[in-house]
């Protein structure tokens, strides 16, 4: 199946996450706006946190961040 993507400025969606959004947004009561922030923040949080953690004990720098 060849991947279809909806371009829009210099964003890429891939059309079928999208559209798997949109199926967990209304499922879970929630806006499309609100189900992407929910997966952008456990995908950052996922990928990304351990890295920041890492990054951060090596600079010697401390920091906090609010989980919501």
């Amino acid at each position: 199946m060849e991947r279809q993507q909806i371009r829009g400025n210099d964003e890429v969606i891939d059309r079928n996450v999208l559209i798997g959004l949109a199926i967990l947004a209304q499922e879970n009561g929630h806006s499309v706006t609100e189900e992407m922030n929910i997966a952008l923040s456990a995908y950052v949080e996922n990928n990304f946190s351990q890295k920041l953690e890492e990054g951060v004990t090596a600079s010697g720098h401390s920091y906090s961040y609010a989980q919501s």
